[in-house]
């Protein structure tokens, strides 16, 4: 038989709701909870190291001139929702102008919770996740995520959705029927949260709905009362999800922001969903799904395989509670490669979107695998389970090295103030130029004024930065004024952006030294009788001379 949880005990009177339960979890945490724990946080700290890559620059930059009153759509431009500008705004707020802000909400905002969520997903509504559920939790979330995914992939907006639709499937089920109202009123808010994000997590929401209304219906008797709970749960979901949608376009609306909004979010958007597939045909489709399950060392192909089982297992010695959690898990894995699929692109960090709920079901079938070595008087204190998990996660060597090499890197610029070793990490030959972007923005920082302004082009915002200055037009990178294929109304923006620049010409330009025509050359600015002054082999700074020479041009 599984070992007894204790219940949870009732808190003193008056005492806040927040504190109750914030005092519950931390009465459950063991030592050994908090030992595995800490070893999952200390391998996940390597990220606080990490720079900004491309997507986390372009979001942060949005995220910093949205806390200085530029509206993100008006004032700047990406197609991602609002969440993750949003995210990193309140990162800046916190911490300052730095990029290790947002990488402090990843590590202790999305990946800790995670771990404690499926610790609790997995438990009975009533009962205590029993000692070391939840470090173990904690450390699987931080191995499944900073073992798959390195700089580029983290901090990015799946991770947000990946705490997020574990929220809402957790709430589905420990869904009461008597409180069914409450539980789709959880559900639909957490998952919404997850959608604005990244909209293909619309999946997830999908799964935990389902979920919601399985658990709910499993808890009644009759079929009116399996009725009343399902609509009930419904009205409470639709009510949950109206809340952050309401208080996203009347924020919005107030600030006369949704006609730049509709254009980014629906019409540029739209073509570049349509023009920016990078897979052509099925069974290149397939390649990149099987690459991206993969990439989860064999924990993925594990858990898919072991969930099947253990359900036939449990259903036939009754145990509904496991059956539901099983079809739970298998929902949300399936959910999760769809919310990849559908964006037809099979960039790794998507895959991020679905680490909570691949958590949720390694936590399952670890507290599983507890159950039937207890009793059969085998290993206890989840010690069986968390083996398996750092076997499997040997399976991928090579995710462990890098954690070595930024530890030894790290140690390296302490304890000598050289940087160089460090940063060549973040360097992806004939990808991702940082050391020169850093050295490019440090260099602008050291002869500009406080007030200058600097427009970075092709799609390298990480410079910003680096040299901690601003544009003031709208496209701060320039992709979208150079892909046909990405926005349709290339030609429109162009103008838009050619007569902002003329508005007001910033003092400096970092251009594409590789590129020798469009908005992105060197000597493009040059006609305009911009001065080159430094140079590397990716990137050329130009200054802007007393009176640029615009004569009668209008666009790039």
């Amino acid at each position: 038989m599984p070992p007894e949880t204790p219940a949870v005990v009732a808190s003193p009177p008056g005492s806040p709701v927040g504190l109750t339960r914030l005092r519950a979890v931390l009465d459950v945490v063991t030592r050994f909870d908090l030992a595995l724990a800490l070893c999952g946080i200390a391998f996940g700290a390597q990220s606080l190291l990490y720079p900004f890559g491309r997507d986390q620059a372009t979001h942060g930059y949005i995220g910093r001139e949205w806390l200085a009153g530029r509206l993100p759509f008006v004032s700047t431009f990406d197609i991602k929702t609002p969440g993750i500008f949003f995210a990193h705004m309140t990162a800046f707020f916190l911490f300052g102008d730095h990029m290790w802000g947002i990488r402090v909400l990843d590590l202790f905002g999305c990946v800790l919770p995670v771990g404690v969520l499926a610790a609790y997903a997995v438990t009975p509504r009533g009962e205590r996740p029993r000692p070391g559920l939840i470090g173990f939790g904690v450390l699987a979330a931080n191995l499944l995520t900073f073992g798959p995914f390195d700089f580029w992939n983290t901090a990015q907006c799946e991770s947000f959705c990946s705490v997020f639709a574990l929220a809402a499937m957790t709430s589905s089920v420990r869904g009461s029927s008597r409180a069914a109202l409450a539980s789709g009123v959880r559900v639909g808010l957490f998952a919404t949260l997850a959608v604005l994000f990244k909209p293909p997590t619309a999946f997830s929401a999908l799964a935990a709905y389902g979920v919601l209304l399985w658990a709910l219906a499993r808890q009644q008797d009759d079929r009116r009362a399996t009725l009343r709970s399902a609509l009930l749960a419904t009205a409470g979901c639709a009510v949950g999800a109206a809340l952050p949608l309401a208080l996203m376009f009347g924020y919005f609306g107030a600030k006369g922001a949704l006609p730049a909004m509709h254009e980014v979010l629906v019409v540029i958007a739209r073509q570049y969903v349509v023009g920016g597939s990078y897979v052509n045909g099925v069974l290149q489709g397939l390649q990149s799904t099987t690459w991206g399950i993969t990439n989860f060392n064999a924990t993925f192909i594990v858990v898919a395989n072991a969930l099947p089982v253990l359900a036939y297992r449990a259903r036939a010695r009754g145990d509904r509670h496991t059956v539901l959690l099983c079809g739970a898990a298998a929902a949300g894995l399936v959910a999760g490669v769809l919310t990849v699929v559908i964006q037809l692109k099979f960039f790794t960090y998507h895959w991020v979107a679905m680490v909570g709920l691949l958590v949720f079901a390694v936590t399952a079938l670890a507290r599983e695998l507890d159950d039937r070595l207890r009793a059969s008087g085998g290993v206890v204190a989840m010690k069986g389970p968390l083996a398996v998990l750092v076997l499997l996660q040997l399976v991928g060597a090579a995710q462990g090295a890098r954690g070595l090499q930024v530890a030894k890197r790290a140690l390296y610029l302490a304890r000598t103030g050289d940087r160089a070793p460090l940063d060549q990490m973040w360097t992806l030959p004939n990808f991702y130029a940082w050391t020169d972007s850093r050295a490019v923005g440090m260099w602008v920082r050291d002869h500009a004024a406080p007030d200058d302004r600097l427009a970075v082009r092709g799609f390298e915002p990480q410079i910003y930065f680096a040299a901690n200055k601003r544009y003031d037009g709208r496209f701060f990178w320039s992709t979208f004024l150079t892909e046909k294929r990405f926005s349709a109304g290339r030609d429109r923006l162009s103008q838009e952006d050619f007569a902002s620049f003329k508005a007001a010409p910033p003092r400096w330009v970092v251009a594409l030294t590789y590129e020798h025509t469009g908005v992105n050359a060197a000597e493009t600015y040059e006609r305009l009788g911009y001065v080159r002054r430094e140079e590397t082999d990716s990137f050329t700074v130009l200054e802007r001379p007393a009176a640029p020479t615009f004569r009668d041009q209008t666009s790039w």
